[in-house]
């Protein structure tokens, strides 16, 4: 009993935190810059599918 106490009070607080962050707007920004990379197998049947040289 004293587990599943936790687990709901854990729960509620969570809850709680999740919706205090959806609720807090987010400055506006004039320039959103996408950082991400591709990670390619170098190792597969065929090698990196890259695009041919004409492709530019």
């Amino acid at each position: 009993m004293k587990i599943a106490g936790l687990t709901l009070i854990s729960l509620i607080i969570l809850s709680i935190s999740i919706q205090a962050d959806e609720n807090r707007s987010l400055p506006k920004v004039k320039h959103m810059i996408d950082t991400h990379i591709h990670l390619y197998d170098t190792s597969r049947d065929g090698g990196v599918p890259w695009p041919p040289e004409e492709d530019t």
